[in-house]
């Protein structure tokens, strides 16, 4: 499978990156060595992120980019990067 744009890391900057490729119709994977989210995602509370007054948990928040970067089509797998 050919890809415009491969990813590696799926922290908050990877599936932002990816968000913004996807939408931009570039065919986007991405590649994370353990799960979505990064560190963010075993965050127990996010407070000091915007459009979230209240705050929000932090794989509350994870899941979300992963949900709207796969809505604009980025794919994501399970893999280490071992050499480019």
């Amino acid at each position: 499978m050919l890809y415009d744009i491969i990813i590696i890391g799926a922290g908050p900057a990877g599936m932002t990156a990816a968000l913004y490729a996807g939408r931009g119709g570039l065919k986007t994977l991405v590649i994370e060595k353990l799960f979505p989210g990064g560190q963010a995602a075993t965050t127990f509370w996010v407070d000091n992120y915007p459009g979230f007054v209240d705050g929000v948990a932090g794989g509350e928040l994870m899941s979300n980019f992963e949900l709207q970067a796969k809505r604009f089509g980025a794919e994501f797998i399970t893999g280490e990067v071992t050499g480019l």
